[in-house]
């Protein structure tokens, strides 16, 4: 039966190194009987045998087995040295791995430091940005307000000549309409001075008004339905025509004025 030996190379290392086992049975006179020569019937000799069969088979095994495979492994000095190199080699490795690790472990860092700081400059960029557009909407608000007094101004420029044309143009028809008026008049006195000389009949005209402006006296009459005033001349006396409103009992006068009749409430 093989057994393994464990033996320490450091404090924190062991290196296990395999050797053949003894395996004999040694309890060889604990075996015999209590009267070996009587009861087993051994003779002297064998019984020497017996008892000197413990240390022969030890012999054996430590000149046979054990000394060889030690001197053929050389598992004293050299197995330990090259345990020793096997262990400093895997301490370096492990050394070197922790260096890379520690090396891996820094780069991570820098590159999360710059990663960092390009993120603290992609905000400020950012930030800039958002800022300049704030500044880009504000001024456009500013020139889309200033657009749109220019536009209320243009409207109200527009409106005011508008309104100077219309005034005008009213100015021009009430001119027109004047002219109008005072040809017509002109008309009317025309035919009243042609009429004047034909003289008041008496008897024929009831009613005489004289023009409050123009001093010249007409006959009112009927004609046709229609309330006239014919110039007259003469003698006629002038006087004025007053009616009374049949629902509300109030006095009204008939008289003319630049040739025109007018109705006013009488005083």
């Amino acid at each position: 039966m093989a057994q393994t030996l464990i033996y320490n190379t450091t404090v924190t290392e062991v290196t296990p190194i395999t050797l053949p086992t003894f395996d004999e049975d040694v309890d060889n006179v604990q075996q015999l009987d209590d009267e070996p020569n009587d009861v087993g019937g051994l003779t002297a000799q064998q019984l020497k045998a017996v008892f000197d069969k413990t240390g022969a088979d030890l012999a054996t095994f430590l000149n046979d087995e054990l000394i060889p495979q030690v001197v053929a492994d050389d598992a004293t000095e050299q197995a330990r040295q090259l345990a020793e190199g096997e262990r400093v080699a895997n301490e370096q490795e492990r050394v070197n791995n922790e260096n890379a690790r520690v090396s891996a472990e820094t780069a991570r860092a820098n590159a999360e430091g710059n990663r960092t700081a390009s993120e603290g400059v992609r905000v400020t960029n950012e930030n800039g940005r958002v800022s300049a557009e704030d500044g880009r909407v504000v001024a456009e608000m500013g020139r889309v307000n200033a657009e749109n007094a220019r536009v209320a101004a243009e409207a109200a420029r527009e409106s005011a000549e508008t309104g100077y044309v219309t005034q005008a143009q009213t100015a021009a028809g009430q001119a027109a309409s004047s002219a109008l008026d005072a040809a017509a008049q002109a008309d009317r006195a025309q035919q009243y001075a042609e009429q004047a000389s034909v003289p008041a009949v008496a008897g024929v005209y009831n009613i005489i008004c004289e023009d409050r402006t123009t001093h010249v006296r007409y006959a009112v009459i009927f004609d046709d339905g229609i309330l006239k005033g014919v110039p007259v001349s003469g003698t006629a006396e002038a006087t004025d025509c007053t009616f009374i409103d049949r629902v509300t009992g109030e006095a009204f006068i008939l008289a003319v004025d630049n040739g025109i009749f007018i109705i006013e409430e009488a005083t």
